[in-house]
């Protein structure tokens, strides 16, 4: 037997140890649960079931490792899906998990550097600031006394995650096949997800992605700014990075922030990176913070969703369309961003399509959610064996995510009310980066003209 088809089975035997571990404990727990169900009120005992089984994902997502627990970053954004009790559970994934000990991440930099930490930092804090599923922060002063955060890709993370990888891309291509039932999108899906898990195990990636978007929302510093980079000590493995201060949306106190407003900066900024064509792809209450001044830091910047200039077009006619019912371009641009599809029939599909829209009830249009429409998608997607292409399926998770977040911010938001008056101003700028526009005419015929004209 190969050596790495025995990891694998090791892997999946720890899983399911894992599994039936967390299912015991659990069980035990709901008997004591169940016990005090006479002497407390019916709310009460319906809002501690769900913490309970908030506790057992999260903790199940926990023990498994880094690919679960972002499975488990992805749940938690989701306050449509569970109510806030069993979500605070889930929302401890997204930067309250256990780290590695400091003398590890040490070494990982002296490795990387040739330096030790000691010629570098003035001090450096041995416990992680902060510890997620693939990566740990930790405080440090450089040498010059600009407070820094510097990252560690955990050890062993690598190695983990494409063992995981592969055993998700096995199960979903077992689901697939399923008689009478089948989930051909889900290979896609999964294939997807890798991906972008592969892609945060690499911080020059990230590094690239931080100075990508620094230039592109440079105007925009009232409402995103994204952490100055240290590029001296940045690597594969490490990325050092300005320290910064703000709080999780999700933990915001009813004063001292103008919440509708962080709502609506929240979409707005998110339309602008699909403008631009480069989506973060991982934005969960963990990655966002809001800063005293009500402006968005934004990092964990290594999942990025890229679209070509045709693909940012049709995505955004296709939300103009929506104003209007028209369930056609969603139809077309669903095509187009699919890898594979079994569609023989457009006029079939449109209508489908039309049909899931008015099925959503869209009719009260101001109220269009496109994450949730691109991501209630999916029966018709294994209808027409469509698998989703990277972009629209990270795309359609982050949107998705965003806008529940949006609305946890501002309950009464109107996303398709607040999001119209801008939308203008957003096609215009994007159909000026067309890559086969010509130049105006006034502009040609201005360069004939003889230089001392210009002057008039």
């Amino acid at each position: 037997m190969q050596p790495g088809r025995l990891q694998l089975l090791l892997r999946v035997g720890r899983l399911a140890r894992v599994l039936a571990s967390v299912l015991a404990r659990f069980a035990w727990r709901s008997v004591a649960h169940l016990a005090r169900r006479p002497w407390v009120g019916s709310s009460e005992y319906a809002d501690e079931t769900w913490r309970l089984r908030g506790w057992a994902l999260r903790t199940l997502c926990q023990e498994m490792g880094a690919t679960f627990i972002k499975l488990g970053q992805i749940l938690s954004t989701r306050r449509d899906l569970m109510p806030p009790s069993a979500l605070s559970e889930l929302e401890k994934l997204q930067d309250d998990i256990p780290g590695v000990d400091g003398s590890l991440v040490r070494s990982i930099f002296q490795a990387d550097f040739g330096k030790p930490v000691e010629a570098v930092f003035r001090t450096f804090e041995h416990q992680a600031d902060a510890s997620a599923s693939v990566a740990q922060v930790h405080h440090g002063i450089l040498g010059d006394g600009t407070e820094v955060a510097v990252k560690f890709v955990k050890p062993g993370v690598h190695e983990l995650m494409e063992m995981d990888t592969r055993l998700l891309v096995v199960f979903a291509g077992i689901l697939s096949r399923i008689p009478f039932r089948s989930f051909p999108s889900l290979p896609g899906l999964a294939e997807t997800f890798c991906e972008m898990l592969r892609k945060q195990t690499d911080l020059t990636i990230e590094a690239e992605n931080n100075r990508r978007f620094q230039t592109q929302f440079r105007e925009d510093r009232e409402i995103i700014r994204f952490p100055r980079l240290v590029d001296e000590f940045c690597s594969r493995n490490v990325l050092t990075m300005e320290y910064i201060r703000g709080v999780k949306p999700t933990r915001l106190t009813n004063g001292g922030h103008d919440r509708k407003k962080l709502a609506l900066n929240l979409l707005l900024l998110y339309y602008k990176m699909l403008m631009h064509g480069y989506v973060h792809a991982d934005m969960h209450p963990g990655n966002i913070w809001v800063s005293a001044e009500g402006f968005y830091w934004v990092f964990d910047l290594g999942l990025v969703a890229q679209m070509d200039w045709e693909k940012r077009r049709a995505f955004f006619e296709t939300w103009a369309s929506l104003f209007m019912g028209d369930g056609r371009p969603l139809a077309h641009l669903i095509t187009q961003m699919s890898l594979s599809h079994d569609v023989r029939d457009m006029a079939a599909l449109e209508g489908d399509t039309t049909a899931f829209l008015r099925k959503r009830k869209l009719d009260r249009i101001v109220e269009l959610d496109f994450g949730a429409i691109i991501m209630e998608f999916g029966d018709i997607q294994r209808k027409y064996a469509m698998v989703a292409s990277p972009e629209l399926s990270g795309i359609g998770v982050s949107l998705f995510a965003l806008e529940g977040l949006a609305r946890y911010l501002d309950p009464d938001l109107n996303i398709g009310k607040s999001l119209a008056p801008h939308l203008k101003k957003l096609l215009r700028r994007l159909y000026l980066m067309d890559p086969n526009r010509k130049p105006p005419l006034l502009q040609l015929h201005h360069t004939r003209e003889p230089a001392g004209l210009e002057a008039t």
